[in-house]
């Protein structure tokens, strides 16, 4: 980086400002433009010439004729001419895809004089931070200070809101200064310079009183809408002094507080005093005040802070001055002619302010010069040096503390002045030691420059104070101003320090490096750094030869460094062979020449070059590789690839050969797009040049955090020309690949990487993926096969990638690759330790494999990782395969679409870490993501096709598609099988019938949990649990289900129905996992039949044999999940009396949720004491069980209860008789099993039945009813309904009087009277004739029905005559 002038913002509104500003100029514009037309006809003459030359100079000199002020962020610009002031604040617009800012007019001021001829005379931006705490020291807004030639000082927000007006004094003012201390920051003072008196006000009471006036202004404009209200705030504390002795002073500076020590206090009174001065003990402190003018040049004032108090007749004067005016004012109050008067003259001006008088203060010393008058002054960030300006056009520098002239620039007339600080740039903090032992951080160094800008010669200079030079120059345009804030003692880069104001409204800001001041030997690293930002501007637009000509033009190592990564992170494209020839010039420097003298980071730079240019080689012939067409003869041979020709070169089997490349066929299978293109700073960028200092050689490794993708691009781009054209160029790009550093370890996982991503292992792609990775391992050198004691980590780094491939079936090709290899270095070694002369003996692996007797570590295990691999390439087949007919089938059927699909991906890795069980949980995903039944890989394909004719048939009306489906189905479970069957040879005990049934109902139930609103999941769940064979295994995954899926969900909907009485109607705001009442019915059932298979499977484990699991040789030591048969046989025997309990639990819900029961706590129905305490516990747990002698409220209640669920069913009756049948069904057995008067039941039960005139079902029922009595009474009772409604008056009159009453007394029959006569006359007939049978024949009810059987005997006999 060096110096530049950069662009900071820019003005709108230009012609709009000048025309507040300029006023008077504005009607002449005016008449430019109206005349416009006309001047297009005339010609110019010499005297227009020069009268529009001298108006174009005027319009350029506009700025200078303004006072500007600045704010530290540059977020206010202040702009003042005469009596008028602008303020502008920046706004950030997005221009060319780039951040702009600009300035905008906040609020113009046409006139601030009010009528009274007032000018401005200086002008001032003060930042006011916020006092919260969350600012953090943040300016909050920012106040703009006016002094005017009236002496009034007026302070104003950015809108133009009057905060306070102060009168200090009656001269105009100078200047507006605002200081801050170095040694106390919090510390701020604000000076105001007249003629000869400076004001210093306090900078905490100023800041609290502005804002008070800006928050009562606020407060006035919300309530009452009035925004000029004028507060009255507390009077300011302020030095007056008036500086002595100097004929004219323009400008001045406040020193800040000066304690001096006792030697410079003593030598002070011996100067002032001479000899027999007197002199106080202690030294006082005093305020140093640099005043600049005339006679003397400049002079040093210190005024002593308590100082003498005024004099006695200064004071006595200002009060009989007070006192004179007070009375004036009663008098006039008292006679009469003094409050008129005071009215009218509130339209005049006011008197002249009477202010108090100021301090005098004398130099102490100065520079005398009495041809020199001195203009302005610029004090350097440290307040150590100042820049002084003045009337022989010569730039001063002055050495603040101890009063001297330093350095003097001539030929500077009418030059401005700024200082700018640089900090040096640190990479990271750091600390150095103390005395004390503690640590303190290091400040960064800082170096002040000073910046002259020449007006009418339009030149901007930096220089380095006092012994340096001049750093650098600029053209600017002339007629600019010069601003410089107080942001120079931050190290905030962000602040701005020094700018350059131009006519035409640009901001430009002055930036200086810190390098800069740097000299010696740095001064030549100064010049790398601006070639360095030369280099940073030329990548911006591309890479040309300028762009290597500026990047060999640099000396200096570090910083050719910077370049080199500037160019690498450049994404333009670059010319590899201009790259090399760059890097190769940058070697043969003569700087670099010679090995001895050059620095250690001169060393470290060639290293990294020439492993560049290596590199940069390997890409520009790999470039070439991919330009060359195809080998014709190349091409036919690798056509002609048969098994026996790879089994020669891998030295294997023809037989292991065909096993595993089982898809194999003898033309290239089809590979991924390895032409990408792949610019060269990606592929420099890929890798990391790993620089040995001298202990090794040097190298070049993959980065570590380069990704996935990137990785996969890269090796596609290297290797995928060998594999996609057969070019056999194997041993050119050996020998290149050598060349290039690049470590093996890392060329081999690239390598093994590209090989894994390939579809399919096609026979010539693997012969060249065997010479390929012979030739890396041959470069790899001895020293990682010397071992045959202890696993090699060279071999242990292919193990450990083809582990992580999920392309199983490229990993088991590649595994018999690498065996082979390491055969032959197994082998090799052999013969080197027999015949130690002979190191580098061929190898002839036509010998049989049987005849090696020395088997290492490391071929054992490869052997182990050939047969895993081989294994689990089987099950990558099934896995992979898709029955897309078979789905669509049984999605139908279960009314279920997997949205979702998980790509079942896994390697031999994953499956050794999940465990025992992976195989069979793997397999069971892939059936429920495909919702196939766990059967279908079981059953022969002869006997599927006849149930595939079921599954097609859901949809009866899309026949012409069923029969597609029915086609496809059955292909699709011929090809399962045939996979199934192939890897159950060789994953026999992972692939057994229950081991895949228990995992499938696992996955079923998990996925109805995820989707509990599709019920029939969990049926299919419970479908694949019955064909289990092992009762101990099913009694196992009973247990599992239950815990995982059921219990919860029953417990809660127990609890609900047993509090509500019912089944809610909705479960919006219960606690409970399904999504409707709709899905209790099926899923309660669901649970009784589950309930159900756990126990008969109970009752059966206790006869049947012990279960021994078996697990494949693919788990030789395993750790991992438990396999779930595991955890099926791990669960202890039911408590079969405690799981009928549930069940009863079970039935009794269901029948409340399917009737709709209201009214019911189910919990009831239950022994209080006993029987509750027992539900919910576990199911292996043995509580105290309720007896079969309950209690008799809690018979009552069962009886009643079951008595309302045969009234509900008799209500279906008509509509589904087999369901109402076995509802009752139910309800008989619930009585059975709580021990209640089945007959009663069933009494009620035909009463039913007879009510609804099913007499037919009724005559069913009747011999299993063991008390005659009661059942004859309620037949009679049914009989009498039926006769009441069918007799007529005139029939009765033969009756008794005990019958007639007794039927009288009966209530209709409603459902009868609808019927025909005659066959309800037969049924009623039939009706009395039981009664009779059942009715003993002493009872009452006995003759009652003998007389209306022989009523209803004698009417029917009358009927039929």
């Amino acid at each position: 980086m060096s110096c530049e002038i950069k662009f900071r913002s820019s003005i709108s509104e230009l012609v709009k400002i000048k025309r507040i500003l300029f006023p008077d100029q504005e009607a002449y514009e005016d008449d430019d433009e109206r005349w416009s037309d006309v001047d297009a006809w005339t010609w110019k003459t010499d005297f227009d010439d020069a009268s529009e030359s001298k108006e174009d100079k005027n319009s350029s000199n506009w700025i200078q004729s303004c006072l500007i002020s600045v704010s530290d962020q540059s977020e206010v610009l202040v702009i003042t001419h005469e009596d008028r002031y602008v303020v502008l604040s920046s706004k950030w617009e997005k221009k060319n895809q780039k951040e702009v800012q600009r300035y905008y007019l906040t609020y113009p001021i046409s006139n601030t004089s009010n009528g009274i001829g007032e000018n401005i005379t200086s002008v001032l931006c003060v930042p006011i931070k916020s006092l919260q705490k969350s600012s953090q020291g943040m300016p909050d807004w920012i106040c703009v200070i006016l002094g005017f030639n009236t002496g009034c000082v007026r302070m104003y927000t950015v809108n133009g809101d009057l905060l306070m007006t102060e009168a200090f004094h009656d001269e105009p003012v100078h200047h507006l200064k605002f200081h801050r201390s170095l040694a106390n920051p919090a510390n701020q003072e604000l000076s105001i310079l007249y003629q000869k008196i400076v004001i210093v006000v306090e900078g905490v009471g100023l800041f609290n009183s502005l804002r008070a006036c800006r928050s009562y202004i606020a407060k006035g404009r919300a309530l009452y809408g009035i925004g000029d209200l004028h507060s009255q705030h507390p009077p300011l504390h302020y030095k007056k002094l008036s500086l002595q002795e100097q004929g004219r002073i323009n400008d001045c500076f406040i020193l800040g507080t000066n304690a001096p020590t006792q030697f410079d206090h003593l030598v002070t009174a011996s100067v002032a005093g001479g000899f027999q001065a007197r002199y106080n003990n202690s030294p006082p402190v005093a305020t140093g005040i640099l005043s600049l003018g005339s006679l003397p040049y400049c002079a040093w004032h210190y005024a002593v802070e308590g100082s003498a108090a005024p004099l006695l007749s200064d004071v006595a004067y200002a009060l009989a001055s007070k006192v004179t005016s007070k009375l004036l004012s009663k008098t006039s109050g008292w006679l009469g002619w003094g409050g008129g008067a005071t009215d009218s003259g509130s339209s005049k001006p006011k008197d002249k302010q009477i202010t108090e008088p100021a301090t005098p203060v004398y130099p102490r010393y100065g520079l005398a010069d009495s041809l020199r008058e001195a203009l302005s002054v610029s004090v350097s960030p440290n307040e150590k040096l100042a820049a002084i300006t003045d009337s022989l056009g010569r730039v001063v520098l002055i050495d603040l503390l101890r009063g001297i002239a330093v350095r003097m620039w001539k030929g500077y007339r009418d030059a401005q002045c700024a200082w700018i600080a640089a900090w040096e740039e640190m990479a990271q903090p750091t600390t150095k030691p103390m005395s004390s032992g503690n640590e303190t951080p290091v400040t960064p160094r800082m170096v002040s420059f000073l910046v002259i800008y020449i007006t009418k010669r339009g030149i901007l200079e930096i220089w380095t104070p006092q012994q340096g030079t001049r750093v650098a120059a600029f053209n600017c345009c002339k007629g600019a101003k010069l601003i410089s804030t107080n942001a120079g003692s931050s190290i905030d880069n962000d602040q701005l320090q020094c700018c350059l104001l131009t006519p035409d409204g640009k901001l430009e800001e002055v930036v200086v490096p810190f390098h800069c001041a740097l000299k010696g030997d740095s001064s030549q690293k100064a010049r790398d750094l601006h070639v360095l930002q030369q280099l940073r501007n030329e990548l911006l637009h591309g890479v040309s030869t300028t762009t290597f000509d500026l990047l060999m033009d640099i000396r200096h190592a570090s910083i050719v460094s910077q370049g080199l990564d500037l160019l690498l992170e450049c994404r333009h494209p670059v010319d590899p062979h201009a790259f090399v020839k760059c890097l190769d010039s940058i070697v043969s420097h003569k700087q670099y020449s010679k090995a001895d003298s050059i620095d250690a980071e001169s060393r470290l730079l060639l290293s990294r070059i020439r492993l560049l240019s290596r590199l940069a080689r390997l890409y520009i012939h790999l470039k070439s590789m991919q330009s060359q067409p195809p080998d014709y003869d190349t091409v036919i041979s690798a056509s002609n690839v048969s098994l026996q020709d790879v089994a020669n070169a891998l030295h294997v089997n023809e037989d292991e050969i065909a096993r595993t490349v089982l898809h194999c066929t003898t033309v290239t299978a089809q590979l991924p797009n390895s032409q990408s293109a792949i610019e060269i700073h990606a592929f420099l960028c890929a890798f990391e040049l790993s620089i040995s200092h001298g202990t090794s050689e040097d190298c070049v490794r993959l980065k570590p955090t380069l990704s996935h993708d990137d990785r996969k691009a890269l090796s596609s781009w290297i290797w995928g020309t060998i594999f996609s054209r057969n070019i056999d160029l194997l041993d050119e790009l050996a020998v290149i690949l050598k060349s290039s550093a690049i470590s093996p370890e890392n060329l081999v996982s690239m390598l093994v990487g590209y090989w894994l991503h390939l579809s399919s292992p096609a026979l010539p792609n693997l012969l060249h993926f065997h010479k390929l990775l012979k030739i890396l391992c041959n470069s790899a050198g001895s020293e990682n096969f010397s071992n045959t004691e202890s696993p090699s980590p060279w071999w242990q780094n292919f193990q450990h990638l083809l582990s992580k491939s999920c392309n199983l079936e490229q990993a088991c090709c590649a595994a018999l690759v690498v065996r082979s290899i390491m055969a032959e270095f197994e082998k090799r070694k052999i013969n080197r330790l027999n015949d130690k002369g002979a190191e580098n003996t061929d190898v002839n692996m036509d010998d049989s494999m049987n005849d090696w007797e020395d088997m290492s570590i490391d071929f054992c295990s490869w052997n182990v990782l050939s047969k895993q691999l081989e294994d689990l390439s089987y099950l990558s087949r099934l896995i992979h395969y898709v029955p897309a007919h078979l789905r669509e089938a049984q999605s139908r059927k279960l009314d279920y679409v997997v949205e979702d699909l998980d790509k079942l991906e896994f390697s031999l890795a994953s499956v050794l870490q999940k465990g025992r069980g992976a195989v069979s949980e793997l397999i069971a995903r892939w059936l429920t993501q495909n919702l196939l039944e766990a059967e279908i890989i079981f059953e022969p394909a002869e006997t599927r096709e006849n149930s595939d004719q079921s599954i097609t048939d859901v949809d009866t009306e899309l026949a012409p598609e069923a029969d597609k489906l029915s086609v496809g189905t059955s292909e699709e479970s011929s090809v399962i099988q045939d996979l199934f069957r192939d890897l159950s040879q060789h994953l026999p005990y992972s692939t057994q019938h229950d081991v895949i049934l228990l995992n499938a109902a696992v996955e079923y139930a998990a996925m109805w949990v995820r989707n509990p609103k599709h019920m029939k999941l969990l049926q299919r769940s419970l479908e694949t649990i019955l064909p289990i064979r092992s009762n101990l295994l099913r009694h196992g995954i009973c247990r599992t289900l239950w815990s995982m899926s059921f219990f919860p969900i029953f417990q809660d909907l127990a609890i609900l129905i047993d509090k509500t009485g019912r089944l809610p109607k909705s479960f919006a705001s219960r606690k409970i996992s399904l999504p409707s009442p709709d899905q209790a019915v099926p899923f309660l059932e669901i649970t009784m039949k589950l309930l159900d298979a756990a126990t008969s499977s109970a009752m059966s484990c206790e006869i049947e044999p012990p279960l021994f699991i078996r697990y494949d040789d693919i788990w030789p030591t395993c750790e991992g999940a438990t396999p779930m048969q595991e955890v099926a046989i791990r669960h202890r025997l039911i408590n079969i009396d405690l799981v009928l309990l549930h069940h009863q639990l079970a039935q009794t819900l269901h029948l409340v949720a399917s009737l709709e029961i209201k009214g019911v706590h189910v919990f009831s129905l239950f022994d209080q004491q006993v029987g509750r305490s027992a539900f919910f516990k576990d199911l292996h747990s043995y509580p105290p069980l309720p007896s079969q002698e309950a209690d008799p409220t809690v018979v009552h209640n069962r009886l009643q209860f079951l008595k309302q669920v045969i009234s509900k069913a008799i209500e279906y009756m008509e509509h589904n008789q087999s369901l109402a049948l076995d509802y009752v069904n139910q309800a008989v057995k619930l009585g059975y099993e709580w021990n209640v008067d089945v007959d009663e039941l069933r009494i009620k039960y035909v009463d039913l039945l007879y009510v609804n005139h099913m007499d037919h079902l009724a005559h069913e029922v009747l011999p299993s009813i063991g008390s005659d009595e009661v059942l004859g009474s309620t037949l009679l009772v049914a009989a009498g309904r039926r006769l009441k409604d069918v007799l007529k008056p005139s029939d009765t009159s033969a009756l008794s009087p005990t019958t007639t009453a007794w039927l009288s007394e009966l209530s209709s029959d409603t459902r009868g009277a609808a019927l025909e006569t005659k066959p309800t006359t037969a049924k009623t007939l039939a009706l009395l004739v039981e009664c009779l049978r059942r009715i003993p024949n002493e009872s009452s009810d006995h003759f009652i029905a003998n007389e209306l059987h022989s009523l209803l005997t004698a009417l029917n006999s009358t009927s039929l005559n």
